[in-house]
């Protein structure tokens, strides 16, 4: 891995080893009901002692009377079905406190599922007989921005995406409980947008499972899972002896299948190739009521919800066996498992663009993969549940040329210590200023990259007219990121300085160049000065800001000076100085910052 991106890590404050080590297994909601009838969603997770491995605790409460549970995109969002309201809520998994967001109009909301690649919420109204499309961003979030009809009791729902050269776009499958079929969704742009095709499967299919490129349906009324080829359309084998089976998933290779069969109070153990494929070779007795699972990211652990004695069944898929029974979650409903810890972090650079509105914001990205596993499915894109004018789109590019050689939205694998570079490009449909603007950067089931202001947040202004736009960069004497300030004896720091480079893409401007600590209350006093862009030298002396009025094309050259009162400690994502390049409404055309600390 070479030196630049070793620095952009250290910079961030992460190390590659320690990011491996810290990782913890990953938190499983549950949705229960307590002695009285109240909801509320439980999180369970690792505890620190052998005799009880698993700490059970409560999240948040739920109002009504919610019965379905999932986590997407890059869990941060959990999706709260309530059939007896006909509705779904959408509530952060980040803070506990936030109201949730209602998405209504909702006919007994059965399975949902998104893609996790695009910004669609697919969910089946089974009484409706229709599939309803949620965006998960934008202006019109949380919204039934369309509905798709021609089902018939529609059940499970699964919902991949596409990416071909001329753009991507959504397949949904819906498995119709009455009509003993499986509806093929096909679209355009992103999105589906109508049946394109209906496969026959067996009787009353509910739920499906998708891996090693084929997909999976399990039929409750025939006790067997019917397997299909999703490019020939049609069922190639039936897996017989499930008895009765409900939750089905794959490991992450795709080479094996689990399916909770509820008849028998098992999971029973399937493989896919070889000469045992597609029969039962193995059945893990859980607990009674077994009805959903769900397996880990790393594929070693399995979650069983059993309803009826209202505990969860901790499957090892190393040794296809029950390690432990989780007990006191209440009376279940459902469960979801949450994001694994991230392994990822990620920069962006400019960190500010100001464009005219109807024109593209663009900046340069990168994400680095500081595991010792590969991830994959990673992206970057807005936070999920934002509502904002904002889009983006995320391609890939060559780090040497910074041409583009992807395509757009579409995620990739991501190998330990690998770094991928991409072109982020903003477009807005009204005239709007987005001041720190996260992004998140994420693979599939991980968190995303930790936000950190001026590293991976960016600064939009999309204007009436056209405006100043400077694309700025800094430089620190250690070619780290990082000014490093001495301290004497005394603890009264010498002071230490940065430089910057600016360069205005945008028409001509008035502006004032400021330095500030963005928020934090530091031990530090800050200095600007213009300097010559040959010998370095401030053009007149120091100050706490500098106004210039920038032409067009022009590269104006800044240090910044910053003295320190006492010590600051060395942490990179809290301690940062910020150069900002501001109009007379404070909106920022232009802006860089560097970590700081004292040695």
């Amino acid at each position: 891995m070479g030196s630049r991106w070793v620095g952009l890590i250290a910079a961030l404050g992460v190390s590659i080893g320690s990011a491996a080590q810290a990782q913890t297994a990953q938190p499983v909601y549950v949705l229960s009901q307590d002695a009285t009838g109240a909801s509320s969603i439980l999180v369970v997770t690792p505890a620190a002692t052998t005799t009880q491995p698993y700490s059970v605790a409560t999240f948040r409460s739920v109002a009504g009377t919610p019965d379905g549970i999932s986590v997407v995109g890059s869990g941060t969002t959990a999706y709260v079905r309530d059939q007896t309201a006909n509705t779904i809520a959408a509530i952060s998994l980040i803070d506990p406190t936030a109201a949730p967001k209602i998405i209504s109009g909702l006919s007994l909301p059965e399975g949902h599922s998104t893609p996790g690649s695009t910004d669609t919420l697919y969910i089946a109204n089974g009484t409706a007989n229709t599939l309803s499309l949620v965006p998960t961003r934008g202006p019109t979030v949380d919204t039934i921005a369309a509905t798709i009809s021609g089902f018939s009791a529609p059940r499970g729902v699964l919902a991949l995406t596409d990416f071909e050269a001329n753009g991507s776009f959504d397949t949904v499958y819906v498995a119709n409980f009455s009509a003993n079929t499986v509806s093929v969704v096909t679209g355009s742009g992103g999105v589906a947008t109508g049946i394109s095709t209906t496969i026959p499967v067996d009787v009353g299919p509910t739920n499906l499972a998708f891996g090693g490129g084929m997909l999976y349906v399990a039929n409750s009324g025939a006790n067997d899972i019917s397997v299909i080829d999703p490019v020939g359309l049609a069922v190639t084998t039936t897996i017989t002896g499930v008895n009765q089976p409900k939750a089905m998933f794959l490991s992450p290779e795709g080479t094996t299948l689990y399916a909770v069969a509820a008849g028998d109070n098992a999971v029973d153990v399937i493989p896919l190739a070889g000469p045992a494929a597609d029969t039962i070779v193995a059945t893990i007795p859980v607990g009674r009521g077994a009805t959903d699972a769900k397996i880990t990211t790393d594929g070693n652990e399995a979650y069983v919800l059993n309803t009826t004695d209202n505990s969860i069944s901790v499957l090892s898929l190393v040794t296809n066996s029950v390690s432990q029974t989780i007990t006191g979650v209440g009376t279940v409903q459902n469960l979801a498992i949450g994001a694994a810890p991230t392994t990822v972090v990620g920069a962006v650079l400019p960190g500010s663009r100001s464009v005219q509105q109807g024109n593209t914001a663009t900046v340069f990205a990168t994400i680095i993969n500081t595991g010792e596993d590969v991830v994959s499915n990673c992206r970057i894109d807005l936070p999920i549940q934002q509502s904002s004018p904002l889009s983006v789109t995320a391609t890939t590019t060559d780090p040497a040329t910074n041409l583009l050689n992807g395509i757009p939205n579409a995620p990739i694998d991501l190998f330990p210590g690998a770094p991928q570079t991409f072109l982020l490009a903003f477009q807005a449909s009204a005239v709007t200023t987005m001041t720190t603007q996260p992004l998140q950067f994420f693979c599939q089931g991980t968190a995303p990259a930790t936000l950190i202001t001026g590293v991976n947040t960016v600064d939009l202004a999309f204007g009436a007219t056209a405006t100043a736009d400077v694309i700025v960069v800094s430089a620190t004497v250690s070619n780290d990121g990082i000014l490093h300030i001495p301290l004497s004896t005394a603890g009264v720091g010498a002071g230490a300085a940065f430089t910057v480079a600016s360069a205005n893409v945008g028409v001509a401007g008035a502006l004032t160049v400021t330095a500030d600590l963005g928020g934090a209350t530091l031990p530090l006093s800050l200095l600007v000065c213009q300097t010559d862009p040959t010998t370095g030298q401030c053009l007149a002396p120091p100050s706490t800001s500098v106004p210039v009025t920038i032409a067009a094309n022009a590269t104006p050259t800044f240090s910044i000076f910053a003295f320190a009162q006492g010590s600051v400690a060395a942490l990179p994502g809290a301690n940062r100085i910020f150069l900002r390049f501001l109009d007379g409404q404070g909106v920022s055309h232009g802006d860089t910052s560097v970590a700081v600390e004292t040695d």
